[in-house]
């Protein structure tokens, strides 16, 4: 095992990009940087060649990848392929052939090309998954892609994946993709871009979900994602999620290229920072949409449906000017409310613990505005509003009289 490093030549320094490279790069021994998760290591430490480490970290809900429990969203319960993570190209190459689930027992690193070209087959369905309590890291070079000759499932269950999974028209044969439903459950699709890392280059905030297959149906639960693009005769539902496009001008949900509008979309107790341009907004509801044009923005409107005659929009922030279907509930209201019911976030930056959480100076027909009182948004679950309510009665009933108390928020 390798011998632990002396705490006396580690620096904490601040490690954020610095023309082509890192600020204050340590001139000996090792530099940490806490707040970007980043190490440097100069040349005289050049002998830690194989470096590991452990470390903790916080966020408010159970969503994205992360090494929480998760055995209850395991779809299939077929003896699992348990491998490492360094194992994922060779073992998703059987489980193409022959259905069934990939288990990563490890929190590794993946690096490389990974696909699942699934043949016909009797089984259909393909279950790729963190182990419980465990966040494995797939890094990509080329995008994953995902493709099948019959209407096959693939599920992709708590990873963290820094690249982009595509589900291409054709399959490598040339033969259409028959894939019937992709599902993305506790996962995180790195949103932004990503500096140069294992030696692949660095990677620009492109859209980390392509969806190019006809009638392919993708599931987004409890997941963080970057922009996503889907043709639009496919059907895209995202629930309890996060979809960050690292900006609120730019585009977070469209079809192929920034002309056309994407598939039918279903979305619930979601938080979306971007434009979104969609056909049909089947249903949305208990959502948040932070989004804005540019100046000189070809789009007539940040967020809109090409159908208004179907769909509903529910109980939901929209951006004043949006383009969507019967607006029941939603806000701003009026355009005299607008300013002050505009959603605050304690932070919009990923890797942030507090990564789109509600401020608590966020106005209340957002933090109570959901149809059951929570608030509005990926955190909806949460049930805040109802915890804070419920302490407060506790604290009335069982203060002692002449006694006051409040509630000190700690995140």
């Amino acid at each position: 095992m390798t011998a632990p490093v002396d705490r006396q030549r580690i620096t904490i320094c601040d490690l954020s990009d610095s023309g082509t490279g890192w600020a204050h790069t340590p001139p000996a021994d090792i530099a940490i940087d806490p707040v970007l998760g980043r190490i440097a290591l100069a040349a005289a430490a050049s002998p830690l060649r194989n470096l590991r480490v452990s470390y903790a970290y916080g966020f408010s809900d159970d969503i994205g990848g992360g090494d929480y429990e998760r055995t209850a969203s395991f779809t299939l319960a077929d003896p699992p392929n348990l491998i490492p993570a360094a194992g994922l190209p060779a073992a998703l190459n059987q489980v193409a052939s022959q259905g069934g689930v990939v288990q990563v027992t490890d929190n590794d690193y993946c690096v490389g090309a990974l696909a699942i070209a699934r043949t016909s087959g009797a089984r259909r369905q393909i279950e790729v998954r963190a182990a419980p309590q465990r966040r494995p890291t797939v890094v990509l070079q080329g995008d994953w892609a995902i493709s099948a000759e019959d209407a096959a499932e693939v599920t992709i269950n708590g990873l963290l994946v820094s690249g982009t999974i595509r589900v291409p028209a054709l399959t490598a044969s040339g033969a259409p993709n028959r894939l019937a439903k992709l599902r993305l459950q506790h996962c995180t699709l790195a949103p932004g871009s990503r500096p140069p890392i294992f030696g692949l280059p660095a990677r620009s905030a492109d859209p980390v979900l392509i969806i190019e297959a006809a009638d392919v149906r993708v599931e987004i639960i409890d997941c963080i994602v970057g922009a996503v693009r889907a043709v639009d005769n496919a059907r895209v539902s995202i629930v309890s999620s996060i979809v960050d496009a690292a900006g609120e001008r730019n585009i977070a949900y469209c079809g192929l290229t920034d002309a056309l509008a994407g598939a039918p979309l279903e979305i619930q107790r979601s938080t979306v920072v971007g434009k979104v341009w969609t056909q049909t907004m089947t249903l949305a509801s208990n959502t948040i949409f932070l989004a804005d044009l540019w100046p000189d923005d070809p789009w007539p409107a940040a967020v809109r449906a090409e159908l208004l005659q179907h769909g509903c929009t529910r109980f939901s922030y929209v951006p004043p000017g949006s383009r969507l279907p019967r607006l029941y509930h939603c806000q701003p209201e009026s355009t005299a409310d607008a300013a002050r019911v505009r959603p605050v976030f304690v932070s919009l930056r990923y890797g942030d613990a507090a990564y789109f959480q509600l401020s608590a100076h966020c106005a209340a027909e957002i933090r109570r505005g959901a149809d059951d009182g929570a608030e509005m948004g990926a955190f909806h679950d949460l049930y805040q509003p109802q915890r804070e309510a419920n302490v407060r009665t506790g604290l009335d009933e069982y203060l002692r009289f002449g006694l006051e108390a409040g509630i000190f928020f700690a995140t």
